[in-house]
């Protein structure tokens, strides 16, 4: 079903734990992994921009799936583009895996770089098809105070349209 998707989507977007661990069109998310199989002893010896998923060792060797922003250039790894499904069963046994950035507004034109308002988080996404969003988190000591202007908003239209009903009924009845 996952390889499926290739064809279907042309995007991708994965969770886990409650946060997005890749973000990005399949051939970009696709490009920017590689499975690397080489000796174990240099497992722990990655260039620093790579970002191992998952891994897989035996006593002499080791299979890693990596996001590197570049090549891995060292001849002792031999390296491999993935597949979808291999990628997504890769992230889904491993929900902890390292979030992954996805696109950013400064990608539209002019950065982003206000400050988050007081009190507030400014969350932005869907920059590569132009759109800006924003959500603001109110403060927690405001909870009671928007709470009893939403209950007495309401209250009011309930008495309105009560009032309203009793006035069309008894115009209606007489």
């Amino acid at each position: 079903m996952i390889a499926d998707l290739e064809d279907v989507c042309d995007h991708l977007v994965l969770l886990g734990a409650g946060r997005v661990q890749v973000a990005g069109e399949i051939e970009a998310v696709l490009g920017g992994h590689r499975l690397l199989t080489g000796p174990r002893d240099l497992a722990d010896r990655l260039p620093g921009s790579c970002a191992v998923v998952s891994s897989s060792l035996t006593d002499r060797q080791a299979s890693l799936l990596v996001r590197c922003g570049e090549p891995v250039h060292d001849p002792r790894w031999s390296a491999r583009p993935v597949g979808l499904e291999e990628l997504v069963l890769a992230y889904m046994r491993r929900p902890d895996a390292i979030a992954l950035p996805g696109p950013a507004l400064a990608a539209v034109g002019e950065p982003d770089d206000r400050p988050a308002r007081p009190g507030g988080v400014r969350v932005t996404w869907l920059a590569w098809r132009q759109h800006r969003g924003e959500v603001l988190y109110h403060l927690a000591s405001r909870f009671w105070q928007f709470q009893t202007i939403e209950g007495g908003t309401y209250l009011l239209l309930a008495a309105a349209l009560t009032a309203f009903a009793f006035w069309w009924t008894t115009r209606r009845v007489d």
